[in-house]
Order: C-alpha cells, then structure tokens, then sequence
C-alpha cells in the first residue's frame, strides 16, 4: 500500500467529501455549515489542506487549522480509508506539517466515545492534555516525531 498527501485549495471537492453522510455524521456536521465556511477556511494562507492518496486514489483530506503557534488537525477521510490507512496517513501528514512550517506542535480532539480513533491517535504519538465537555484533546509535539517515521 502506498500512502501520499498532497497539498491543495480545492474547497468544493473538499466540500463534497465532508457532506459525504458517514464524514458529515463524524466531524459533527451542522445544519448553519455553508460551503463558505470552507471556502473562507481554504483561502487563508495560514491554514494548510492535504489531500490522501492511497494507491493513487483520492481517499480525504486532513485540515490543518492555525491555532497560535499549533495547527488544529482535522480528519475527513472515506470510509474505506481508516484503521491501518489513517494511521500511516496521518503520520505522512503530521510529517508534511512539520517538515513545512515552525509549528512546535500539532493539536485536536476527538469525542470521548469513539475509542477507535483515540486508540489510534495514541499509537501514533499523540499526547491526551484533557478532556472537556465530551471531547478527548490530544498534542503531537514536533520534538516527539519518531526517527523511524522521519
């Protein structure tokens, strides 16, 4: 299996992805989201978008958000693309995201009760800070970056 991102500003493809039922129903989808959230998110410079490539195949994106210092990662990838896919996606990404800007550290969260994605947040390096209101917030510093997926 071979895992890539790439960078890009396609918000209406990343659009469609999102407002695919099993995604929508994840990320917490609201019924207010209009396509110019997304677009606005895009156009910013500061925020970053990668595009998942499993074999050549587009699968979903990751969103880096800027927060501060830290990017905010999101997760928006088809159904066929979790479990060992995510993993090695995620790391090609938080790779991507250190390797390209002087963020000391990658941050998100994740409701509580999906113990899947916590699970696997934590085999890749991801640190659990707290958790607030139902949600699960986690850090990836960039100085725990391990030599073997560098």
């Amino acid at each position: 299996m071979n895992i890539e991102v790439k960078p890009t500003r396609d918000w209406q493809w990343m659009w469609r992805v999102m407002r695919q039922p099993g995604i929508w129903k994840k990320i917490g989808g609201c019924d207010e989201c209009k396509p110019e959230h997304i677009e606005a998110l895009v156009m910013n410079q500061e925020n970053h978008f990668l595009e998942v490539y499993r074999d050549d195949i587009r699968v979903g994106f990751f969103m880096f958000l800027k927060q501060g210092a830290d990017f905010d990662m999101h997760t928006c990838l088809e159904e066929g693309a979790h479990g060992f896919t995510a993993k090695l996606a995620m790391i090609e990404a938080i790779r991507w995201v250190f390797d390209n800007t002087d963020a000391p550290k990658v941050v998100g969260f994740v409701d509580e009760k999906r113990r899947e994605v916590r699970i696997l947040l934590n085999m890749i390096g991801f640190k659990h800070t707290k958790t607030e209101n139902g949600f699960y917030h986690v850090e990836f510093e960039r100085s725990k970056l391990c030599p073997v997926y560098s």
